[in-house]
């Protein structure tokens, strides 16, 4: 009994930590180890961190260092999520040297701080991406999730899209709320053909609440700081609800441009090679005709 008894306070122990979110959190993209010599960065906080992120360059300097050498970093912009996320995109003030691995670092992190920061490096390749990311397919709506947890619902609301480009590749989303008019946007990592906008147990970019109406569209930026901000057509939808709950993950099969072009092609040959047969067959019995009144 006594086992039993110890068994249970040991599950239970294990399931409420799993569902106990941090207090504090630091993110780096990219996480690829090589890098373009004209790369950018994205420097996220969770959670207690944000307040690092609104500090940098203030109470907090950030830069990278090669050996000896030490490029500054400025701060292009900082974009404030509404669940516990804030980030700023960064970039060097000149350009960094092939072959050189450079480290990310902060002055004045406090002893937590310290904890929650990984210092990141990347090595710098030979060549300069200068192309701007392209969508290869659309975004489109798949369907609305949510999950009940511990410390309260994940909500999403779904998208299948693909791009294509030399660096990765961040989605930005651009959240309208319909109802009272204000309006929220973020740079997302993405998983292969899956955008999911919305926020887990603990954390993420947008909150959406239940029946709210919504809008999205979506824009793009690499690595190498390439922008494709023509923001796409506005898709409308309505925030999840407990009825939303399902386990399954959202199933994309996006149909890339080049696909697409090739069902074009195939039909058009077709119709080429209908016009040119029908063409022929006449040309044909034109000349039946021709030489049968010649017999006669």
């Amino acid at each position: 009994m006594k086992k039993l008894l110890l068994l249970l306070i040991i599950l239970t122990f294990n399931f409420s930590v799993q569902d106990e979110c941090s207090f504090s959190g630091i993110n780096v993209w990219p996480t690829q180890q090589n890098i373009a010599p004209n790369s950018i960065f994205v420097i996220e906080g969770y959670a207690d961190s944000q307040e690092l992120i609104i500090q940098l360059n203030k109470k907090n300097k950030i830069y990278l260092k090669g050996n000896s050498e030490r490029v500054p970093i400025k701060v292009l912009r900082i974009l404030k999520g509404q669940y516990g996320l804030t980030q700023a995109i960064l970039q060097p003030e000149r350009e960094l040297q092939t072959g050189k691995t450079y480290e990310l670092q902060i002055d004045g992190l406090g002893e937590f701080e310290k904890q929650d920061y990984t210092v990141a490096k990347w090595t710098v390749s030979s060549k300069k991406d200068l192309d701007k990311p392209v969508w290869d397919c659309l975004p489109s709506y798949k369907n609305r999730t949510f999950r009940a947890l511990g410390c309260g619902p994940e909500r999403f609301i779904n998208f299948c899209g693909i791009l294509k480009d030399n660096s990765p590749t961040l989605i930005y989303a651009k959240v309208f709320n319909r109802t009272n008019k204000t309006q929220s946007d973020y740079f997302l990592t993405v998983e292969g053909q899956n955008i999911s906008i919305g926020h887990d147990m603990c954390s993420g970019a947008f909150a959406f609440h239940e029946d709210t109406e919504y809008e999205v569209q979506f824009g793009l930026m690499d690595a190498s700081g390439n922008e494709n901000m023509e923001l796409t057509e506005p898709v409308k939808f309505t925030g999840p609800t407990e009825k939303d709950e399902s386990d399954s993950e959202p199933v994309c099969n996006c149909t890339t441009k080049s696909a697409v072009s090739a069902k074009a092609d195939s039909k058009s040959n077709l119709l080429i090679y209908s016009i040119l047969g029908g063409v022929i067959a006449a040309i044909g019995i034109i000349i039946y005709l021709k030489q049968k009144r010649a017999v006669y």
